[in-house]
């Protein structure tokens, strides 16, 4: 099983910040046909199951493909590659949480995620950001050069770039798409070793930070996007 594979299945602390974003992103999904590309920790998928949607899950993992497709029968798991996949049908919402960062060519594969939705339909993405209070802290302390630099959690999770708020928005730009919604979730202060050993309320408040006082320091950057 791939290194990334098995972080996704066993890690315990990154997936408490995606469910940060994931829960202040909820109200923005417009409901009909949900895509839900890359599945990563599953945890999108904890709260699409159940849903009086369409939802498709999408990966390029067989064994996540086969993790989650056991636990959410009601989800349709598709096994492929984004960036050359065709849905037979326009979505109404399309996520791509902590996706954008592993692809060699995103503007590309925001336009063709364009080109899927419906009339009225909605992009939401999720992105780590450069940054963030934990990767100012690594350079700080000599560990990065610069913050935009890949540290070995970026080379082993696949990786190609960590995003700057600037260049987020010049790669929606560029994509033709309109942001409806920016900012900042989650605050990292600590490696994810060190936040393992802190009480439940510490960790649920750092993840609970959101807004734009904390999108320059914040661990993720979201958006939502129309066409």
């Amino acid at each position: 099983m791939p290194l990334a594979t098995q972080h996704y299945l066993s890690d315990e602390v990154d997936p408490l910040f995606i469910h940060g974003s994931r829960d202040h992103l909820q109200p923005f999904i417009r409901p009909g046909r949900i895509l839900n590309m890359g599945l990563g920790y599953g945890t999108w998928d904890e709260v699409l199951t159940g849903r009086d949607d369409d939802v498709t899950g999408l990966d390029l993992d067989p064994d996540l493909i086969a993790h989650f497709g056991a636990k959410y029968a009601d989800i349709e798991y598709v096994c492929a590659d984004a960036t050359t996949w065709t849905p037979d049908a326009p979505f109404d919402t399309i996520i791509g949480s902590h996706f954008l960062e592993h692809l060699d060519e995103p503007v590309a594969a925001l336009q063709r995620w364009r080109g899927w939705l419906a009339p009225g339909g909605r992009i939401m993405i999720v992105v780590p950001n450069a940054d963030s209070l934990h990767r100012r802290i690594g350079k700080s302390m000599g560990m990065l050069e610069e913050v935009t630099d890949l540290n070995d959690s970026d080379h082993r999770l696949g990786h190609r770039r960590v995003y700057t708020r600037s260049l987020l928005r010049q790669h929606i730009e560029e994509a033709g798409l309109e942001i409806v919604h920016f900012t900042g979730v989650g605050m990292k202060p600590f490696s994810n070793a060190q936040l393992a050993e802190l009480p439940a309320a510490y960790l649920d408040a750092v993840v609970g930070f959101i807004g734009p006082d904390v999108e320059p320091v914040a661990v993720q950057l979201v958006a939502v996007l129309e066409a």
